[in-house]
């Protein structure tokens, strides 16, 4: 290596670095004769100019983690970039630090090789700024807080869920029903679809989905720079329910900076404040910041100090408020160093998330938007790649998709110009090309044990023999086996659901699956049973319960916990028999409570240390306390997620402040008990019986290996399962309008109506497309990702319905599966959910 002929910035040149990657990575960009299989779009990604803006279009499983670790470290090596000036963000916490991990390792391996070779170098790769944009604006304010006093506590979705469940409660029910009609009305192309719904479909109004509309609708607000004050609802009926609404969120908001907390949504739009981010309506900032906060000014330059690189992850998934932080980040950079860069990679056919407001069109028009927002830049800087060779899944697979991406022609108005077709990568040691695979059954308790009966076959010996009998396909870790679907529920009210009956249809093989975020607390025994055990102990005749004025439903499920907690404590209660063990302990645990002794267990001994004067305890403490009891949540690994989700929840409430989780026994002041009572009923327990707390997404990343998985397509985008189970229509029994937003779209999807509601408001362009292509677009997305999921065999699942004419089919056998549904379903260019082709009947 001539050395002496390197710049001073530089560490090795280009052709040394893909050297070195074959050598040390075994990864070989090079061009030579014995490289056939090189992958140029990665290469020509990989060694773009310093100074190029990229705009990277990569399908799925098509390397882009390996090219932006190989890319940071062209930067750092090649052309002799600090780690510090390199900021990557990615969607989830998960990817930031396989992200961190990668750099960190393959850096090491070179750097390691190099000094083995005659260098002397030590690079700072912590010092690379890595991780979701949330998390690296925090970590950006809580150093310009030393001296200006920024920021408070940010809070997680959970926590953000309970002030608003705590503010929403208190309504008086009527304002809740005009509220709920309201937000129905936001969703709906029609106020008579709205009507419809909330007539008709009880738990399409239910108090947790009127959480999770207030919730969806004031991220939005702030994501899409809504004008709050130019707002008005289209129809005047609506103007006292529109009025509601919008006091509502700015209470919510109210609370939050009073109390000096954020959500992700507010911490990212107070960001983008301080770096003087154009277009932010005003009622928007006096309406989520106190004047102190809007006071504060900071050095945008010290904030944004070092900066010259943006490599942003997932950027298909971009609100309109991320966009216009990174666009501001790089005309900033881009003003003190001419070579600052900013490369965008993402896939517009797997955009999800516009119930976060996520816009699509920021992705496909990322060229023309950089272009004519931030002066200076020209489209001849701007370097489009596409990567697409796909190394996850067969090519049965691939063809798959890529025909199923053609089943609606509109959609390619709604996708990057000119894109490729995914392409198979031919390489040895690729799995082998099994067929596609139908199950079907007349229902959707029929089709459970159906896809029961072939999780069983294929993951015990010797297999399920498909097309070869002398080669059957085993898959012995059921940890690489899921079932994707729209919905995870297992049950809804009384009602069995999909998920619910197999679940019950996988014990009788002794399989079970891994589902936390299909069932509600209220689903479990153990877990209404701990609750119920908990409200005896701190409210035993239901004396401040009763004076609640809150969600009806929640109320009663509150008393049907109390009701089976009386029968433990009777020793009638059938469903938890491993409660009867230690039976006389727990009523003697229960009863000092009672007694307004406070007790805990030591060395399995009870321990009274109630105090005179004024005491304290937690609800987490009684929570462990009552563990001894209930194995449930310390032994089973669903188990263990409830019982988490449950104890961060606590911590959420400690955060907000107030009375938190404890509860406040006073002798001179006995009212202070019954407030702080009042207080974790309605902040924990109300929250938890409503359903409008969901289990924390962060404690279902490292799922059992020895459990089939359950994702919704939205958790299981970014992951890979060799085995991948699609319900595409386990719930389709009759031709019946409540499935059709789900799987055919005639009258438009929630997020599509809302956005066209809200975008006369908005800075943002105006909307040219037609709403129900639009819906249609979506439907096709969504179920791209999940198809794009599997690895070597991807299953087909739904009922009779969906398939008709192929019922009868051979069992076992190749069938052609030619439409969904019955012909009155259709319109002309409007898709169906698979293409034609010959797929293997599994029955």
């Amino acid at each position: 290596m001539a050395h002496n002929q390197i710049p001073p910035a530089q560490i090795i040149d280009e052709q040394e670095f893909l050297d070195i990657l074959a050598i040390v990575l075994d990864k070989d960009f090079r061009i030579h004769d014995d490289n056939p299989n090189i992958n140029v779009s990665q290469r020509e990604t990989l060694i773009d100019p310093l100074q190029q803006i990229q705009f990277i279009v990569a399908g799925p499983g098509s390397g882009k983690t390996t090219v932006l670790v190989l890319r940071v470290l062209y930067l750092i090596f090649v052309c002799g970039n600090s780690p510090n000036s390199i900021l990557i963000t990615t969607f989830t916490k998960k990817t930031a630090e396989e992200l961190r991990s990668r750099i960190q390792g393959w850096g090491l391996q070179l750097v390691e090789h190099l000094n083995q070779n005659g260098f002397e170098i030590d690079i700072d790769y912590p010092s690379i700024i890595v991780g979701t944009l949330d998390s690296i604006l925090q970590e950006m304010l809580t150093q310009a807080q030393a001296s200006q006093g920024l920021l408070g506590t940010l809070l997680d979705s959970q926590g953000v869920r309970v002030l608003l469940t705590r503010i929403y409660s208190s309504l008086p029910q009527q304002d809740r029903q005009q509220i709920g009609f309201y937000l129905l009305t936001l969703e709906n192309d029609t106020w008579e679809e709205a009507e419809s719904q909330s007539r008709n479909y009880r738990f399409a109004n239910s108090f947790a989905q009127q959480i999770n509309r207030l919730l969806t609708l004031s991220d939005r607000l702030i994501a899409d720079f809504v004008d709050i004050t130019a707002w008005q609802p289209e129809l005047p009926e609506l103007q006292e329910a529109h009025n509601l609404t919008i006091a509502v969120i700015q209470q919510f908001w109210n609370q939050m900076h009073q109390r000096n907390l954020y959500s992700f949504s507010t911490l990212a739009l107070y960001f983008a404040y301080l770096i003087h981010v154009d277009s932010i309506p005003q009622s928007i900032l006096d309406s989520v910041y106190s004047s102190e906060q809007l006071g504060v000014d900071v050095n945008v330059q010290l904030l944004l100090e070092n900066l010259a690189h943006l490599l942003i992850d997932e950027y298909q998934d971009t609100n309109f408020l991320q966009e216009q932080i990174y666009f501001q980040i790089f005309r900033i950079i881009r003003q003190t160093d001419a070579s600052a860069s900013i490369s965008v990679v993402g896939d517009d056919d797997q955009s999800l998330y516009r119930f976060r407001g996520s816009t699509v069109e920021l992705f496909t028009q990322f060229p023309d938007r950089l272009v004519h927002q931030i002066d200076g830049v020209f489209p001849e800087e701007i370097q489009i790649r596409f990567l697409t060779n796909n190394y996850r899944s067969t090519a049965g697979i691939i063809d798959f998709y890529n025909r199923f991406l053609t089943l609606f022609p509109q959609f390619e108005q709604f996708r990057v110009e000119d894109k490729p077709a995914t392409i198979f990568a031919n390489l040895e040691g690729r799995p082998y090309n099994p067929p596609l695979i139908f199950i079907t059954a007349e229902n959707s308790q029929q089709l459970a044990r159906e896809i029961a009966r072939f999780v069983h076959q294929v993951s015990a010996e010797p297999g399920l023999v498909i097309d070869d009998p002398n080669d059957p396909y085993l898959c012995p870790n059921r940890g690489d086996i899921a079932i994707i679907a729209n919905s995870i529920q297992e049950s809804m009210g009384q009602n069995i659901k999909f998920l619910g009956h197999l679940r019950q249809a996988m014990s009788e093989y002794n399989y079970s699956i891994f589902n936390p975020q299909g069932r509600s607390y209220n689903d479990i025994p153990s877990a209404r049973n701990l609750l119920g055990l908990t409200l005896l102990m701190i409210d035993p005749d239901s004396t401040i319960q009763d004076r609640l004025r809150v969600d009806q439903d929640s109320l009663d499920r509150l008393q049907q916990w109390r009701n089976e907690a009386r029968a433990i404590l009777q020793d009638t209660h059938e469903e938890d028999a491993h409660l009867h063990e230690n039976i006389a302990d727990l009523r003697l645990y229960v009863e000092a409570w009672h007694q307004k002794r406070k007790v805990n267990w030591t060395h399995n001994q009870l321990v009274e240390n109630w105090r005179e004067g004024r005491s304290t305890m937690s609800i987490s403490r009684i929570l462990y306390d009552l563990l001894r009891w209930f194995p449930y949540f310390t032994n089973d690994k669903e188990g263990i997620v409830y019982f988490s989700s449950m104890v961060n929840l606590l911590n959420q409430l400690s955060i907000i402040g107030g009375w938190g989780e404890k509860l406040v026994n006073d002798t001179a002041d006995p009212t202070k008990w019954q407030v702080s009572v009042r207080s974790a009923i309605v902040s924990f327990f109300i929250p938890l019986a409503s359903g409008s707390i969901n289990v924390d997404e962060t404690l279902l990343e490292t799922a059992p290996r020895d459990r089939m998985v359950a994702r919704t397509i939205w958790t299981a985008k970014g992951l890979e399962f060799p085995i991948t189970i699609i319900d595409i229509g386990s719930e389709i029994t009759m031709n019946h309008k409540s499935w059709r937003p789900r799987y055919f779209p005639i009258h438009g999807i929630a997020n599509i109506w809302l956005t066209r509601r809200l975008r006369p408001y908005s800075p943002m362009d105006p909307i040219v497309e037609d709403p129900i292509d639009s819906s249609f677009a979506d439907v096709i997305r969504k179920f791209f990702v999940a198809y794009s999921r599997a690895e070597s065999l991807l299953v087909l699942a739904c009922t009779s319905r969906v398939l008709g004419h192929l019922v009868d089919s051979e069992p076992n056998s190749r069938i052609q599966a030619v439409q969904v549904g019955s012909p009155n379903q259709h319109t002309d260019n409007r898709p169906i959910l698979f293409p034609p082709n010959s797929y293997w009947r599994y029955r």
